[in-house]
């Protein structure tokens, strides 16, 4: 009897086949009438059409396009730019253990960050060369 009880109380729980889909239907009616009263606010208040002006803009010119291809290029620059200061920042330090520590301390570098700052730049006498050179 165990077994019939709980089935019955899973039947209870499953929702309705239609409920879903009404819920799905309802939330886009929804989203809808609110879309609508906002363009027509928007028309009334010209700082709430900014944003529709800037998405339309957006898409039509193919805005995901454009900002993939300034990530893309602001990678391609910062990472030699990167390099090149921890080749010279290293190559600096090479010579004073302490100023690595109250240089980091100055840049206002904390914690677990500064840590690994000092480290790097300690270790980096070896190779400080090599990231200049790529950089």
């Amino acid at each position: 009897m165990s077994d019939r009880s709980t089935g019955e109380a899973r039947a209870a729980e499953a929702p309705a086949p239609g409920g879903i889909a009404q819920r799905v239907t309802s939330l886009r009616e929804r989203a809808d009438r609110a879309a609508d009263r906002y363009q027509q606010r928007a028309q009334t208040q010209p700082l709430l059409d900014l944003p529709l002006a800037f998405l339309a803009r957006y898409t039509a010119r193919q805005g995901m396009l454009l900002a993939s291809a300034v990530a893309f290029r602001l990678f391609l620059w910062l990472l030699p730019l990167a390099l090149l200061s921890a080749g010279v920042l290293a190559a600096v330090a090479q010579g004073d253990p302490h100023s690595v520590e109250s240089a980091s301390r100055q840049a206002g570098v904390t914690g677990a960050a500064s840590e690994q700052v000092v480290t790097a730049l300690r270790e980096g006498h070896r190779s400080w060369w090599i990231a200049v050179l790529i950089g």
